[in-house]
């Protein structure tokens, strides 16, 4: 049976309140996978928590929750290598509608990956990535499996 988690322990693994998960759920930043019924707890899953951690973390270094919310829709592990979600800034050529490439500094694209690793140098010294935002997801994996009792 897969674990599930109540709000509070989501509460502890992410060390966000339970207002702060709920004001993210009806601001539409959170959505998780089993819907709320009515007289019934929630039961969250451990891909919720993990998505809602990395979530946190981003927000916890600077972007909106909104902004954040767009690049943690969907995580995954890897085997054998910690899994990183690399949320990114640049490169700074956009395509129009024709194809055409320009570069709008005002504002710069973000887009956000899942990374092994390994593979973080080679997008950290990437001349075209301007910034970018790192979470560790395995490392939230831990906290949450830790935190609903199956690690």
């Amino acid at each position: 049976m897969t674990p599930t988690l109540t709000i509070q322990q989501l509460a502890e693994a992410t060390d966000l309140s339970r207002t702060q998960i709920d004001q993210w759920i009806s601001r539409g930043h959170f959505k998780p996978k089993n819907p709320a019924e009515s007289g019934k707890a929630r039961a969250f899953t451990v891909e919720d928590a993990v998505v809602l951690g990395a979530l946190a973390e981003l927000v916890r270094i600077g972007l909106t929750p909104s902004v954040a919310s767009m690049h943690v829709h969907s995580v995954y592990a890897f085997t054998n290598d910690d899994a990183l979600l690399v949320v990114s800034q640049g490169p700074d050529e956009m395509a129009d509608g024709n194809g055409a490439l320009y570069y709008d500094p005002a504002n710069p694209a973000t887009h956000g990956r899942i990374v092994r690793a390994r593979d973080l140098a080679g997008i950290a010294t990437d001349p075209k990535v301007r910034s970018m935002a790192v979470v560790n997801l395995s490392e939230v994996e831990k906290r949450v499996l830790k935190a609903a009792g199956a690690s």
